[in-house]
């Protein structure tokens, strides 16, 4: 005995969602809410066209499919795979082009310019030196290249070594108790600021989430769940502060942020 036609379009349906999941990872996205959200949406799309391509057909119920088939019931059979088909079609032609926007969305929060090499500026674009850098000095800097700020901002802290997790100096890229983080709240995006020099925290003027500036940017109250991203630096031959690379990772909201952290 055949299975009901329903069948055969769900079947469709979530064979696209699968094929769309697929395509999603193969691009890079990375964010399982997208990939969930389109495979729901082929799925539903397939089911909805199924039952639109049966109501044309004439109403036939899986009943009416077990009877004797002739020339009609044939007929519309196909106009029911037809609507399911179609379904996927018109999904993946409006899929497609948001995963290449989502895509496009995701990597601009990745790259903020930072790369290895890049000198550190502040806000009038001037090189920071190294030996300005002392004990409770806390600059907003930049990359060098011109990198949208908004994206790119970073803070830039000086603190006695011995202040600083020790895993941060075992990591590399905090030279003689400097460290830089991302100025962006991983909340909500918005920029910190109230750096308390006593306890080495910052705090979120919006929301207020603190952050532990000596201990790996890590939230120490507030409704922000990951720490700060953290930016590797080092010292030139000038004595300029450079980047190692970038952002440990995205910056701002972790709403695009890959469940495995990649």
């Amino acid at each position: 005995m055949r299975p009901p036609m329903s069948t055969w379009v769900w079947s469709v349906g979530a064979a696209l969602a699968v094929v769309a999941a697929g395509s999603a990872a193969g691009l890079g996205l990375g964010s399982a809410h997208v990939v969930a959200w389109v495979a729901m949406a082929l799925v539903a799309s397939g089911a909805a066209m199924g039952s639109w391509g049966r109501a044309l057909a004439g109403g036939q119920t899986d009943r009416e499919q077990r009877q004797p088939r002739g020339p009609g019931s044939e007929r519309r059979r196909m106009l029911v795979w037809l609507g399911g088909a179609g379904a996927g079609v018109v999904a993946a032609l409006i899929s497609v082009p948001a995963f290449l926007r989502v895509g496009a969305a995701t990597e601009r929060l990745r790259d903020t310019g930072w790369r290895e090499g890049i000198r550190l500026v502040d806000d009038q674009g001037r090189p920071i030196l190294a030996g300005e850098v002392v004990p409770g000095s806390l600059f907003t800097v930049f990359p060098e290249d011109g990198s949208d700020p908004a994206q790119s901002q970073a803070i830039l802290l000086g603190a006695e070594p011995e202040r600083i997790l020790a895993s941060e100096h075992e990591a590399g890229g905090a030279p003689d108790g400097i460290v830089a983080y991302s100025k962006l709240c991983t909340h909500m995006a918005c920029p910190l600021g109230l750096y308390q020099e006593q306890s080495g925290t910052v705090v979120c003027p919006c929301h207020q989430a603190v952050f532990d500036l000596l201990g790996g940017g890590e939230v120490l109250a507030g409704p922000a769940k990951r720490p700060l991203p953290r930016l590797p630096i080092g010292v030139d031959r000038d004595g300029h502060l450079v980047a190692l690379g970038g952002f440990s990772d995205v910056v701002g909201t972790g709403y695009w942020r890959p469940v495995n952290g990649s």
